[in-house]
């Protein structure tokens, strides 16, 4: 019986190729939507689950009562809550600027530094090497396999020596370290990710680690309860604690590190928001893709009311009938999986390009996804083609049998799937829209200085000493194409942020950004000056600053020239004597914070040197300030960048996301015009005769067009109506992240709808205009 129902299946597939290309065409590109959701969401989702402990390990984080948190915490909480509790076992570990060399080359990779019971806590996968003696021994070093395929190819890595450069560029600590272990590929989805592993404790004595604070991670016995755990890390307050402002330390689940670090990490990694998004926009995608099927297969299944006809008057049961069409649906969603894969596989490099990732087809047929891929092929054949085998199975034999059967009794319902696929276009374009305006408004919001060509030298207290950081700044300045040079503190970006509370007048502000710059500042970036004056001498370092005009304005200053402050914990008081026009230290994702420029010429805060240059030779700009570098700081990593590059990235996460949300409202309105194509054929096929008549009697095409895409017109109205408010309460609840935002305004989603439905009366017209168009003869003898 099986086999009949497939070969039934088959030959009506093969007798209605139109309608079958348009079903496998609209599933496949949404299945491959899914698909590609699927191993975004998974990768999100399992992040750092491969752990066999991972159900247990913590992360410790200290709250702050200024606002921010610091993920870390100082050396000692670890060593003195284990002496507490023995059964807790820890990891402390740390990011270390760190070069190998080897065979003369010094070259700069990822080191982390990290207690040797690691491979008893995390499950890192060691190919070579016992765990448990790994990094017992204080020369030694763990490797990955890139590093063993990069300086001993072809060889056993085991035993291998090479030296380990550990420092800041002053206090440098150099070993010769032996390979004892070798770890295999670490999954993309860990947040601990490392090239060497050094021990801990043969560098936490160095001086500059006296009070270093480190990324703490404990595996907990079941039997310890987190909040009993965190209620000693607190007892014990008085060994770590070396700062007021620290309230306590929390712990933080080591799954919840990636997506759920938003107020502890200052730039998280991971946001749970967009792995909703991307499985939301999938599931309407397949929606829409799903609706299509059931509107086609409700209009053919009448065109076999006379094969039900007889199945029932040879004795076929109902539940035979149903199984027959639920057969063939199934079927269908088969083939439209086989091109979902083939279409996932071609949007691939896109789509690892948009999310930054390197996935590939082959992880479909791993352990978790083929129980994926059986479930959408059931779930969609199934619920696609229930409602038409619904129908298919009640039609009464009398009425199948004596001619071809009318259809309005199901136009209401077939009218509101069309609404409802319709709808479902018009939303995603209409939040499309609005995150496009959006975005707009971020990227061209002046930020009150000015980013362009103004090349970043970030490390510049890599030099060694002052003396060298001076000299460098001063070749850069000397070069023909270089017009100005500031030393900074600070980004103006996401990367860096710096904060102190502000008193004056007993009135207190916290969270107050603070700049420190040297003379030149204030025009190499070219903030504009309100009132008073810019630094002019050296010797404003110790008596004077420039505030913002937001600082000003919540301190109350009427007349701020003049008035004093004082910095954090300090004593001393210093001058206002300029006021600046307010600017962006971060995005424009948050509003302007008070802020407070000092003046720190040639000192160790100033770590950056902005360099702004001529457009015409940034290219030669570049080299020559790469080149010096490499002569005065021979060994160092040269790390720099445009400030308006890293501008440009901090809204790198919405502009991916309105280009996906673009392909996918793209791909919906592209499926929901199959539809329309698709419905529009088979009522033009069920009115020929009407329209060969009314041609007869004169009726013009274009009367006969209009005719025939009035009903499209109304079911647009009617989804845009009911879509337009749905799309204004979801892009109002994604603008409420942002400080400054646009107005979504009811016009962009009527724009939105009215965009749809010129798309559909599109697809819908070049149809009916091809049967108007038709001699009427053909049509008056159609049967």
């Amino acid at each position: 019986m099986f086999w009949n129902y497939l070969k039934v299946a088959y030959r009506n597939l093969l007798r209605h190729p139109l309608y079958a290309a348009i079903n496998v065409v609209g599933l496949g590109i949404a299945i491959a939507f899914c698909l590609l959701a699927f191993l975004y969401v998974r990768h999100e989702w399992t992040y750092d689950a491969f752990h066999e402990n991972a159900d247990r390990i913590y992360r410790v984080y200290l709250e702050d009562t200024r606002g921010p948190t610091i993920t870390g915490a100082p050396s000692l909480l670890a060593p003195t809550l284990a002496e507490a509790v023995p059964e807790v076992r820890y990891v402390r570990m740390a990011n270390e600027l760190g070069f190998v060399q080897y065979r003369g080359e010094r070259i700069a990779e990822n080191i982390k530094v990290v207690d040797p019971e690691i491979f008893e806590v995390f499950s890192f996968p060691l190919l070579k090497g016992d765990p448990n003696t790994a990094l017992l021994d204080p020369q030694s070093v763990v490797i990955t396999e890139r590093i063993a395929e990069k300086y001993f190819p072809a060889e056993d890595p085991m035993g291998k020596t090479f030296s380990i450069q550990v420092g800041d560029g002053r206090d440098w600590w150099v070993r010769e370290l032996t390979v004892t272990g070798l770890v295999g590929p670490v999954p993309r989805n860990s947040s601990i990710r490392f090239d060497v592993l050094l021990r801990l404790d043969v560098v936490l004595n160095e001086p500059r680690w006296k009070h270093r604070f480190l990324n703490t991670y404990f595996l907990l016995p079941d039997f310890v309860s987190i909040q009993e755990f965190e209620r000693r890390m607190e007892a014990l307050a008085t060994v770590w604690r070396t700062s007021r402002y620290w309230k306590t330390a929390k712990l933080q689940h080591l799954k919840d590190i990636h997506l759920y670090s938003k107020g502890i990490e200052f730039q998280p990694a991971g946001n749970p928001v967009y792995s909703y998004i991307l499985a939301c926009i999938a599931m309407l995608v397949l929606v829409v893709a799903s609706v299509n099927y059931t509107n086609l297969s409700v209009g053919k299944s009448f065109s076999r009311a006379r094969e039900v006809g007889l199945r029932k008057v040879a004795g076929g049961l109902r539940t035979q009938l149903a199984t027959q069409f639920l057969t063939e649906s199934v079927l269908l969603t088969l083939v439209a999986l086989g091109l979902g894969l083939a279409l996932a596989e071609l949007f691939m490099p896109g789509f690892n390009s948009l999310t930054r990732n390197e996935f590939s087809i082959s992880e479909l047929m791993d352990s978790t996804a083929p129980v994926f891929l059986v479930i959408l092929l059931l779930v969609v054949g199934i619920v696609s083609g229930s409602y038409p085998a619904l129908i298919a199975s009640r039609f009464l034999p009398a009425d199948a049998l004596k001619g071809p059967m009318r259809m309005e009794r199901l136009g209401r319902i077939r009218r509101v799937l069309v609404v409802f696929q319709v709808s479902i276009s018009i939303l995603l374009v209409g939040c499309t829209t609005v995150v496009g305006r959006q975005l707009n408004l971020m990227t061209t919001k002046p930020l009150g200085f000015s980013p362009k060509n103004v090349f970043i030298v970030r490390n510049m207290d890599k030099l060694h000493d002052e003396g060298v950081a001076g000299a460098y700044q001063e070749a850069a300045h000397s070069y023909h194409a270089v017009l100005k040079t500031t030393r900074t503190g600070h980004a103006f970006s996401n990367l860096v942020q710096g904060f102190a509370n502000v008193k004056s007048n007993g009135t207190v502000l916290s969270d107050v950004q603070i700049l420190d710059g040297d003379l030149g500042l204030l025009e190499t970036l070219d903030i504009q000056l309100k009132s008073g004056r810019a630094f002019e001498r050296e010797g404003d370092a110790r008596t004077s600053v420039l505030v913002n005009e937001t600082l000003a304005e919540q301190l109350g200053w009427q007349a701020p020239l003049g008035k004093t402050l004082q910095l954090g914990s300090g004593r001393r008081k210093y001058n206002v004597i300029g006021v600046v026009r307010d600017f962006y230290f971060h995005s424009v994702h948050r509003s302007v914070k008070p802020a407070v420029i000092t003046l720190s010429p040639r000192s160790r805060r100033t770590r950056m040197l902005l360099v702004r240059v001529r457009p015409d030779d940034r290219a030669g700009t570049v080299r020559f300030l790469k080149e010096t570098w490499e002569e005065m700081a021979p060994g160092e990593v040269f790390h720099a960048s445009f400030l308006e590059d890293d501008i440009d990235r901090q809204y790198r996460e919405e502009r991916r996301w309105f280009r996906i949300a673009g392909y996918a409202t793209f791909f919906a309105v592209f499926i929901a015009c199959l539809g329309a194509f698709g419905l529009t054929s088979l009522n033009v096929a069920r009115r020929t005769k009407e329209i060969g008549i009314r041609k007869v009697l004169g009726a013009p095409t274009s009367r006969i067009v209009s005719l025939l895409t009035r009903e499209y017109v109304i079911l647009v109205g009617i989804a845009t109506l009911i879509a337009s408010p749905v799309a204004y309460v979801a892009a109002e609840r994604w603008l409420q992240n942002f400080v400054y935002r646009v107005d979504p305004g009811i016009g962009t989603f009527l724009l939105g709808g009215l965009l749809t439905l010129l798309v559909v009366l599109l697809a819908v017209s070049l149809q009916v205009a091809r049967a108007a168009r038709a001699n009427p003869v053909d049509a008056l003898r159609y049967e």
